[in-house]
C-alpha cells in the first residue's frame, strides 16, 4: 500500500490483515475504498458485507453481499455469501427471503459447519425435513465435537436467531 494506494486488490489485501487481527471496524475502511477504486471488484463487497454483518448493519451487508453474487454468481465462496445473506435477512427481520438464502447456503458441496447450521435450520423451517436431516448426519459425521457456541459468526445473529438456532439444532440432537 506504501507504493500504490489505488490498488483495490492491495486495499483489499489490508482490509483481510486488519480482519484476521479481530479489527472489524478498521478492516471496513480498505473494504470500502478497494470498492471505491473499482466498483465491480466482486470480493471486496462480500468481504465488506461480512464485516457490516459482524459491526450489526445487516442492510448494508445484504446490499454489499448482493453485489458480491451479482458480480460474480460462479463464484467458488458464493455458499458463503449466501449464508451471509440469511443472517443479514433474519436480523432484518425477513424470515421467508432468510430461509431461500440459507438453503442455498446448506447447498454447499463442501462442509462448512456455518454453512450446514443455517442451511439445516432453514430446510427445516421450510419443511424439508430429508435434506435438515441429511446436513444434520454431515454436521455430525463431519464434526463430531460441533459446539455451536463455537461457531466464527453467531454473533451476528442476536439472541433471538441464536435461540432460534439451539433449539433448531436440539431436535437433531446437535
Amino acid at each position: 500500500l506504501l507504493t500504490d494506494n489505488d490498488d483495490p486488490e492491495a486495499n483489499l489485501n489490508y482490509g483481510l490483515a486488519r480482519s484476521a487481527e479481530g479489527g472489524h471496524e478498521k478492516s471496513k475502511v480498505w473494504f470500502e475504498q478497494a470498492i471505491d477504486i473499482a466498483p465491480s471488484y466482486a470480493y471486496a463487497h462480500q468481504e465488506l458485507g461480512t464485516q457490516q454483518l459482524f459491526a450489526g448493519n445487516p442492510e448494508i451487508a445484504f446490499e454489499h453481499s448482493s453485489a458480491a453474487v451479482a458480480l460474480n454468481p460462479q463464484s467458488p465462496v458464493r455458499f458463503n455469501i449466501y449464508r451471509d445473506m440469511a443472517i443479514a435477512k433474519q436480523s432484518m427481520g425477513d424470515l421467508e427471503a432468510s430461509v431461500e438464502w440459507g438453503c442455498k447456503a446448506g447447498q454447499a458441496p463442501f462442509d462448512q459447519v456455518q454453512n450446514l447450521v443455517v442451511g439445516l435450520c432453514c430446510n427445516h423451517i421450510k419443511g424439508n425435513t430429508t435434506t435438515a436431516e441429511s446436513l444434520a448426519a454431515r454436521i455430525k459425521g463431519t464434526f463430531p465435537d460441533f459446539a455451536w457456541e463455537k461457531v466464527y459468526g453467531t454473533s451476528m445473529m442476536g439472541d433471538a436467531g441464536k435461540g432460534m438456532v439451539e433449539a433448531i439444532l436440539a431436535q437433531y440432537n446437535i
